[in-house]
């Protein structure tokens, strides 16, 4: 009876929150170690039995820092940010609808090109720059559970 009591409580909790973080080293034999990391962080409230609103940020570093890449991820430096607002209906136990706007961020960070010059030093061929893309979508999913 007290399990049962237990359930009750957990299933008419209103709020719901989920984190996670990822963080990779790669390892490649001809250039030094990188690291990469992402994380995400979700949080809903359950209007109803079968409406729940929530909000999603996911970020991505590919590469540690705006100068150093992860070539497992990407041949030059990157972060990613996005940022979803959705409302989930829950028609059953087997069968949502979720509809979402998603607002993506993406900036590309490219080095300045040089060149040894011959006497030690280097030459700057090309200045580097910041290529930022941004993106907004809207969204419905159907998912089912078998």
């Amino acid at each position: 009876e007290n399990i049962d009591e237990a359930f009750k409580l957990i299933a008419e909790k209103k709020a719901e929150f989920i984190f996670e973080y990822l963080a990779q080293k790669s390892n490649f034999d001809n250039i030094e170690d990188t690291k990469s990391h992402s994380y995400y962080g979700y949080a809903g409230y359950k209007v109803t039995d079968k409406i729940t609103p929530y909000v999603l940020y996911n970020s991505t570093q590919a590469g540690e820092s705006k100068t150093v890449s992860d070539p497992y991820f990407s041949p030059i430096p990157v972060k990613i940010e996005l940022l979803t607002l959705g409302v989930r209906y829950k028609f059953n136990s087997s069968f949502i609808c979720k509809l979402e706007y998603e607002m993506n961020n993406e900036k590309y960070f490219y080095q300045d090109i040089t060149m040894p010059d011959g006497a030690g030093g280097t030459i700057k061929l090309d200045d580097g720059f910041t290529n930022t893309t941004k993106t907004n979508s809207v969204r419905a999913q159907l998912a089912f559970v078998f």
